[in-house]
């Protein structure tokens, strides 16, 4: 808050006086880069020429791009005064936009798996696909490499993970519950 009061040059107190706390202050901060994220995942979501494996590496890949692109936001996207992804009511701007991610990566699960919503191997395959996901960027989280050369070396690696992942799930559910 001091960093912020002193390049906005005013006290750290006077912020305050614009936002009732951090959360607010942060998500007014990330927000344009946060809804260009969703809105590249719905939109991806929503193709129909694509099919289920090709959506699930076009959200991967969106979300790793904006993660490597925007390293200090993912941990405000992630980890800032989270909530629990399957919480009906979170509170707050943030944990609700976090929601709202997660669940186009849920929707997309549920249509490659043919899961129901209610399903409760949809939320848990949903977290381990969003794990895969914080995880890649995660790892070059202080790498000196830019989010594009980092994307152009991982490409592959990526599209292997996610694929993997899915094919992972689908035998899983071959097993009896």
């Amino acid at each position: 808050m001091r960093e912020i009061a002193r390049e906005a040059a005013c006290s750290h107190t006077a912020i305050y006086q614009y936002f009732a706390g951090k959360e607010i202050l942060l998500f007014e901060l990330s927000a344009p880069y946060l809804e260009r994220l969703r809105s590249t995942l719905e939109k991806i979501r929503d193709d129909a020429s694509l099919s289920d494996q090709e959506r699930l590496s076009e959200i991967g890949l969106s979300f790793v791009e904006f993660g490597l692109s925007n390293r200090p936001l993912m941990r405000v996207l992630v980890q800032v005064e989270a909530s629990r992804v399957d919480e009906l009511s979170p509170a707050g701007r943030i944990n609700e936009f976090r929601l709202s991610v997660f669940a186009i990566i849920q929707a997309v699960l549920s249509d490659s798996l043919g899961l129901s919503p209610s399903d409760d191997r949809l939320l848990m395959f949903s977290r381990n696909f969003f794990y895969l996901l914080h995880g890649m960027v995660i790892t070059y989280e202080l790498s000196k490499e830019n989010a594009q050369e980092l994307l152009v070396r991982l490409r592959p690696t990526m599209l292997v993970g996610f694929s993997s992942c899915l094919s992972g799930f689908r035998e899983e559910l071959k097993k009896p519950q």
